[in-house]
C-alpha cells in the first residue's frame, strides 16, 4: 500500500512539473487575427541559427523569398527570435529549411512561436495569405493615393486663398 501511495504521489507530482513547464496556446484563433496581429508573414529559407546567451533563446536568420505582411531588409534576411524548446514554445528550425513563417512583437524585435501559424509547409494557408496581402496591397494604394489627392487639394485651397489676399 505504501508504494502505491509513493507512486501515485510521484507520478502526482511529475504531472504537474510537466504542465507547469509546457508550453500553451490559446484556443483556436482566427486566422485573420492572427495576421492583423502579426509582425511579418513570409515564406522564407533557415540561413543561420544562433544561440543568445544573454536572453537564453535562439536567434534565426531567415532568407526572405515572398512577403505577405511587414517591412523586410534591402538585403532580404530578416532574425527573429524563438524560445529554445517547445516546452517554452520556441520553434525547432532547422539550417536550409523552408518555412512560412508569422512573427509577433516589435518590428526591430520580432519572435515566432509555437502558437503562431508558422509552418514547414509553406503552401499551407496560401490562398488566405494571397488574397490578404493582395487586399493590403490594395489598401495601402488606395490610401496613398487618397493622402496625395488630399494633399494636393490642401494646396490648391492654400495657394487660391492666398493669391485672392
Amino acid at each position: 500500500m505504501l508504494k502505491h501511495s509513493v507512486l501515485f504521489i510521484v507520478l502526482l507530482c511529475h504531472s504537474f512539473i510537466v504542465s507547469i513547464d509546457s508550453c500553451s496556446c490559446v484556443a483556436e484563433v482566427p486566422l485573420e487575427k492572427q495576421f492583423f496581429e502579426a509582425t511579418h508573414v513570409f515564406i522564407g529559407k533557415v540561413l543561420h541559427i544562433e544561440f543568445d546567451k544573454k536572453q537564453f533563446e535562439h536567434q534565426v536568420t531567415f532568407k526572405v523569398e515572398k512577403i505577405f505582411k511587414g517591412l523586410i531588409p534591402s538585403d532580404h534576411r530578416l532574425i527573429a527570435r524563438t524560445a529554445l524548446n517547445s516546452a517554452a514554445c520556441g520553434v525547432s528550425f532547422r539550417t536550409d529549411e523552408q518555412w512560412q513563417v508569422w512573427t509577433y512583437g516589435i518590428h526591430d524585435n520580432p519572435r515566432v512561436s509555437l502558437c503562431s501559424p508558422s509552418t514547414k509547409h509553406v503552401n499551407e494557408n496560401i490562398g488566405f495569405l494571397n488574397r490578404y496581402a493582395s487586399s493590403a496591397s490594395n489598401c495601402r494604394q488606395t490610401l496613398t493615393i487618397l493622402i496625395i489627392s488630399i494633399l494636393v487639394l490642401f494646396n490648391y485651397h492654400f495657394f487660391f486663398v492666398s493669391s485672392h489676399i
